[in-house]
């Protein structure tokens, strides 16, 4: 595998915004998203970054190693857990099976353990979205729970402790 250098940055409307029209806009790079939109415009997508909420800190995805920007992450609150964070990512469909998510992956639970200082990682997964499946298991999480929840999708919540 070729090597895999990625970084994550804060939403810059100039540079930014297009790439985020295109694959928000993209059926295959957001089809595993949950309650996801029809169509996105450049105003929603600035307001979406621009507007977020202290409790969910969303970033941009880049390879930098082609200095190109491949996607999107999020670390969120837990429910009511204070020493819990979720991770959400979205790639484009192009930097899918490439070993970005893995790399992505690892990047964002060591930030949340190191720089957060939070004790455990979680991720939810829509149960048809394997590659992200993988990728947990690849980065030593493990499935806690399986359940239906709105509009009948399957999601998987996989969890890192960080002393594990």
């Amino acid at each position: 595998m070729s090597q895999i250098k990625i970084t994550i940055r804060s939403f810059d409307i100039q540079k930014d915004v297009d790439f985020f029209e295109k694959m928000y806009n993209d059926n295959d790079s957001m089809r595993f998203i949950p309650l996801k939109k029809e169509l996105w415009t450049k105003e929603e997508l600035i307001n979406r970054f621009a507007t977020s909420p202290p409790n969910k800190r969303l970033f941009v995805v880049v390879d930098t190693i082609a200095n190109t920007v491949i996607g999107e992450a999020g670390i969120y609150d837990y429910e009511n857990e204070s020493e819990v964070y979720e991770l959400g990512y979205i790639l484009h469909k192009d930097y899918w099976k490439k070993g970005f998510g893995k790399a992505l992956c690892k990047f964002l639970i060591e930030k949340v353990f190191t720089e957060y200082k939070r004790k455990r990682v979680v991720c939810r997964i829509d149960a048809k979205n394997i590659g992200s499946i993988k990728t947990s298991e690849y980065n030593k999480m493990i499935l806690q729970k399986s359940e239906i929840v709105k509009d009948n999708i399957h999601l998987l919540t996989y969890i890192i402790d960080r002393n594990k």
